[in-house]
């Protein structure tokens, strides 16, 4: 399992910073295919976050843990996530307001946790972790650095 924080993220600055741990883990995973479904269900979840908070400015982590089958999204200590669950819960298409909906149909389930401290989504997807070929890297740096002395 991998784990990418985004801590002290706030409702201003939140939409460019998960955006952006979006596309690097969809091109570090190989998840390029998923890629609109994973972020647009990002801003859709910034977005019921914002609708549900009483401050810009509060601070708030967003973790995403990559598995072997899943991307795993952790919200905590955002404001208001019990309300937040709620919407979720009760979405429908018909709804005047279809973030919720949005959040729900494109992630596989939602859960809140820890006495509503923590929201924690899961898109079932299938990420590649690529091996690390640590004789490969060495021998880069070795003519890298070679290079550059000369």
């Amino acid at each position: 399992m991998y784990n990418i924080e985004l801590s002290n993220l706030t409702l201003a600055e939140a939409q460019n910073r998960i955006l952006g741990a979006v596309e690097n883990i969809c091109d570090t995973y190989h998840l390029d295919e998923q890629f609109g479904t994973i972020s647009y269900g990002m801003h859709e979840l910034v977005s019921l976050l914002e609708r549900c908070s009483d401050s810009q400015e509060k601070e708030f982590t967003v973790n995403f843990y990559i598995e072997q089958d899943r991307l795993s999204v952790q919200v905590l200590n955002a404001d208001h996530l019990n309300e937040v669950y709620q919407q979720l819960e009760k979405a429908t298409l018909n709804d005047a307001d279809t973030t919720a909906f949005t959040v729900n149909a494109l992630t596989d389930s939602y859960e809140l946790k820890d006495n509503g401290n923590e929201l924690w989504l899961d898109i079932m997807a299938a990420p590649t972790f690529d091996t690390i070929n640590r004789a490969e890297i060495l021998k880069k740096e070795t003519i890298r650095n070679k290079t550059m002395a000369n």
